[in-house]
C-alpha cells in the first residue's frame, strides 16, 4: 500500500455500517359458523441487517381450528410452521470474526476505503489485506467471506378435547409436538487468521422433537349447601429426541471452494460411529471418505463428529381429592 497523509476522516469509521431495515408482510382469514371457528394466516419478514450482507427471510403459517361437536364433545386445535434462512448471520464474540472485534483496534486517521479490496494483488482467495494489524481481520473480508449459514424449520402443533361424560364429571385429553431441524455451515476463506490459514469448512445438521400427551379426569360434586366435593386425577408423558451430526474440514483443498468433494484423490478419514436413529447420515458421510489434495500435495485435514443422539420418556400421574366448605 502507498504511503498517505495522516489526517482525520470524520464519520468515515461509522459508515461500513448500514441502516437495518425489517419489512413484515401478512394475511390471515377467519370465519366459521355457530359451531365452529378458524383462522389462517401467512406471514413473511424480511430483514437486512446493520452490517453488510447480513439478514435473513422468515416465513410462517399459522392454522387454528375450535369447534363444538355436540353438547359433550369440543376439540380445538393448533398449527404453526415456520421457516428461517439466512445465507450470512453476523459472528459474535471476541475474535476476528467479530466486526466489533476489528472496530476497537481501528484508527479514525485511516480510511475505510483502503479494505474494500481486500484480496492482496496477485493473490485473490489466498491473502487477505490488512494493513497496520494481524490482530483483526479485514471487516469487508468478514462480511462477505466469513460465512454463517442457516436454514431452520419448525413445526409446533397442539389439538385438545374435551368430553363432558356427565353432568359433573368431565375428561379432557390433550397432545402437543414441537419439531425442529436446522442446517447451519460456516466458511472461512484462506488467509483467516492463524487457527485458519488454509480456510474452513463445517456444517452441522440439527433435529430435535419433542411430544406431550396429558390427561385430565374432573368431578365437581355439591354435597350440600355449605359442602363441594373436588375430585381430580391425570397423567402425562414426556418423549424428547436430539440428534445432532457435525463434519468438519479445517483445512481447504482448494482455496473458495467450499464442498464435500468425491473424488479419487486419498486423504485422512476418521471413522464415524453411528448411533441408534442416525442411519441415514451413512450416505452423506461415503462422499467424505475421499478427499483431493491440494496444489502442493498438503493432505487437507477432514474430521467428522457425531455430536449425539438422545432419547427422553417421562410419564407421571396426578391425583388429588380435596372438599371445600361453603360458606354462606
Amino acid at each position: 500500500m502507498p504511503r498517505a497523509p495522516r489526517q482525520p476522516y470524520p464519520n468515515k469509521l461509522n459508515s461500513y455500517f448500514d441502516d437495518g431495515k425489517t419489512f413484515t408482510n401478512t394475511i390471515s382469514l377467519d370465519g366459521g359458523t355457530d359451531k365452529t371457528t378458524a383462522r389462517f394466516s401467512v406471514t413473511n419478514v424480511h430483514n437486512t441487517w446493520i452490517l453488510p450482507n447480513t439478514g435473513y427471510d422468515r416465513n410462517t403459517v399459522a392454522l387454528s381450528v375450535n369447534s363444538k361437536i355436540n353438547d359433550r364433545l369440543s376439540i380445538s386445535s393448533k398449527v404453526n410452521y415456520t421457516n428461517k434462512y439466512s445465507d450470512n448471520l453476523p459472528g459474535a464474540g471476541y475474535g476476528n470474526q467479530s466486526i466489533m472485534y476489528w472496530y476497537i483496534f481501528w484508527q479514525p486517521s485511516a480510511d475505510l476505503d483502503w479494505l474494500k479490496n481486500y484480496w492482496e494483488l496477485g493473490e485473490y482467495q489466498t491473502k487477505i489485506m490488512f494493513p497496520f494489524s494481524s490482530f483483526p481481520s479485514n471487516p469487508y473480508a468478514v462480511a462477505y467471506e466469513y460465512l454463517n449459514k442457516s436454514n431452520r424449520h419448525g413445526l409446533t402443533g397442539n389439538i385438545s378435547a374435551t368430553y363432558n361424560i356427565a353432568k359433573n364429571l368431565s375428561l379432557q385429553v390433550r397432545t402437543a409436538m414441537d419439531w425442529t431441524y436446522e442446517d447451519r455451515a460456516q466458511q472461512r476463506p484462506y488467509d483467516a487468521g492463524a487457527k485458519f490459514q488454509y480456510g474452513s469448512y463445517r456444517t452441522q445438521n440439527i433435529m430435535s422433537q419433542e411430544f406431550n400427551t396429558d390427561f385430565l379426569l374432573r368431578y365437581n360434586a355439591k354435597v350440600s349447601k355449605n359442602l363441594e366435593l373436588n375430585f381430580t386425577a391425570g397423567g402425562a408423558a414426556l418423549r424428547n429426541r436430539y440428534i445432532r451430526d457435525e463434519v468438519r474440514a479445517d483445512s481447504l483443498a482448494y482455496p473458495g471452494i467450499y464442498s464435500w468433494p468425491t473424488t479419487s484423490a486419498p486423504c485422512y478419514h476418521a471413522q464415524p460411529v453411528l448411533l441408534p436413529g442416525e442411519q441415514l447420515l451413512r450416505c452423506a458421510l461415503r462422499g467424505l471418505e475421499r478427499l483431493p489434495l491440494c496444489r502442493h500435495y498438503r493432505a487437507a485435514r477432514l474430521e467428522q463428529r457425531i455430536g449425539h443422539s438422545q432419547q427422553n420418556h417421562q410419564f407421571r400421574v396426578l391425583l388429588s381429592l380435596g372438599e371445600r366448605e361453603l360458606r354462606g
